[in-house]
């Protein structure tokens, strides 16, 4: 998507970068939405994930260990 809207860019001399980022955003979406992946308990992660619209699964924790 991204090589096709560059070259309609330089051919076509018209520039429609909100289309292409809206097209993505929806595929990435899409995609991440079907995975039955879980995602580490990391922030930047869970913000990407917030940002694209993807339903986020964390990853359950095992067990705790007290430590001293």
């Amino acid at each position: 998507m991204i090589w096709r809207m560059k070259n309609y860019a330089r051919f076509q001399d018209k520039i429609e970068f909100s289309k292409t980022i809206l097209v993505i955003k929806d595929l990435t979406c899409l995609v991440g939405n079907l995975s039955k992946a879980s995602i580490k308990n990391y922030m930047f992660d869970f913000n990407v994930f917030k940002f694209f619209g993807i339903n986020t699964r964390t990853s359950k924790v095992l067990r705790s260990l007290p430590v001293r």
